[in-house]
């Protein structure tokens, strides 16, 4: 287990989550993805180790092309035949990776969803990308909530911009994949876990024509379990308030496909390559902020929550848990972390947020109207395409231009827990590759 915790904490206290490998998968595949594992644990390893390690980094490398190859080759089902070729083609060179991330992010594989190769985690870790690997399969039935958000999506921006009194517009989307994670290693194994990776900009290809976002669901649950749900008792939630475990996907789905949505939702006129070079880290913060209220909105559409079974309630209180998880993470730390603190911060002062006590409260029942409100304000000061308006609006709300005796935290103070995965199949091998 990769033991290098991030951000930094005088405390980490670790909660381990069993990975479960499909159940008719073969013994020789098992045990050739369990190889595929330790290699790039290896490949990673060496990574750290500088120009002395060059020559080894660079046998293991080929290996592990070797390995894919003659996972292609021996393959039964065509489907992993194709992507374990491709998996081996793309690391032949910085064209073929190219390529094959192309072809990849084309896929609607049925029976295996992979990644073996260079990939970018958090932006405040590392600027660069690290050997990984995952392997999941996909999840039909989740997919298929995700996939009734974008159908709704036709009949609920019309509404979104009737209301906001905005010419929104959308952008190329990218396809979402939801999958049940079952074996990682490398970097992607590191802290904290991704749920989530946008690929293949996250394989360190830029300006790709064609995206798509793979979603571990299983690691999302257990990160919302883990740090979001506990905290409704702060809050003063009872638990028959929230979804229940046959209910919790649809809600934690619904509204990050509508997260996803959001991203791609623009004015004519909004310029975020403007404000980046304004101010990078406050555009990041802005946009998540953006992406996150507008997919919220989407999902109080009636298309889309009749269609998903969403209650008002229960919706609001999950995306309240959902913010507050993040900001946990740290407002200054990661871009979603402080885009929790933007909406939070807004809705403190719309008297929709307080402190009582020793607790924090959240008026559900105002929540959904105090989004629109603070959607408007995006709209004015984020989307606009007016530099001195988002150089205000981040001045008044964003975390890393607050004052150092602010409290970022609305009096919950950071989170130390963190997510780690206990991995049978990797256990099954025992040998070493280094």
């Amino acid at each position: 287990m990769d033991t290098v915790f991030w951000p930094k904490r005088a405390g980490h206290s670790v909660e381990m989550m069993t990975l479960v490998a499909p159940t008719g998968m073969s013994p020789g595949l098992r045990e050739e993805i369990s190889l595929v594992l330790s290699m790039v644990a290896g490949l990673r390893q060496l990574e750290e180790g500088g120009a002395g390690m060059a020559p080894l980094k660079k046998d293991l490398y080929k290996a592990l092309m070797v390995q894919l190859s003659d996972m292609a080759n021996r393959a039964e089902e065509p489907e992993v035949a194709r992507l374990m070729g491709s998996l081996a083609e793309s690391l032949s060179g910085e064209e073929s990776a190219r390529l094959m991330a192309a072809r990849l992010a084309e896929g609607d594989e049925r029976h295996l969803v992979a990644h073996v190769g260079p990939l970018a985690t958090w932006l405040g870790k590392s600027r660069q990308t690290w050997m990984s690997a995952f392997f999941a399969t996909p999840n039909p039935e989740l997919q298929s909530w995700s996939d009734r958000v974008d159908a709704g999506l036709q009949h609920a921006l019309p509404r979104l911009c009737d209301r906001l009194g905005a010419e929104l517009i959308t952008l190329p989307g990218c396809a979402y994949k939801v999958v049940d994670l079952f074996a990682i290693a490398g970097e992607a194994n590191g802290f904290p876990k991704h749920f989530a990776y946008f690929m293949p900009e996250d394989q360190g290809i830029k300006y790709a024509a064609d995206k798509r976002t793979i979603v571990f669901a299983n690691t999302y649950r257990q990160l919302h379990l883990m740090a979001g749900a506990p905290l409704a008792g702060c809050l003063g939630w009872a638990q028959s308030a929230l979804p229940d475990a046959r209910e919790l996907d649809r809600y934690l789905l619904g509204w990050f496909r509508g997260h996803d949505l959001g991203h791609g939702l623009v004015l004519p006129q909004t310029d975020y390559a403007a404000l980046s070079r304004h101010d990078r880290w406050g555009s990041m913060v802005m946009q998540e902020a953006v992406a996150d209220t507008l997919g919220f909105l989407l999902c109080c559409d009636p298309s889309i929550a009749s269609s998903l079974g969403l209650e008002g309630g229960k919706l609001c209180r999950v995306y309240c848990l959902e913010l507050l998880r993040y900001l946990r993470r740290g407002p200054c730390e990661f871009p979603d972390a402080g885009s929790a603190y933007v909406q939070l911060a807004l809705l403190a002062e719309q008297g929709i947020l307080w402190r009582e006590g020793d607790s924090l409260r959240i008026d559900e029942r105002r929540l959904e109207q105090g989004m629109w409100e603070i959607a408007g304000q995006l709209l004015a000061h984020v989307m606009s395409g007016n530099v001195a308006a988002f150089a205000e609006f981040s001045h008044r709300y964003a975390p890393h231009l607050q004052p150092a005796d602010r409290d970022l935290y609305f009096g919950l103070g950071p989170c130390d827990r963190v997510l780690a995965y206990h991995q049978p199949l990797r256990e099954e091998r025992q040998d070493g590759i280094l």
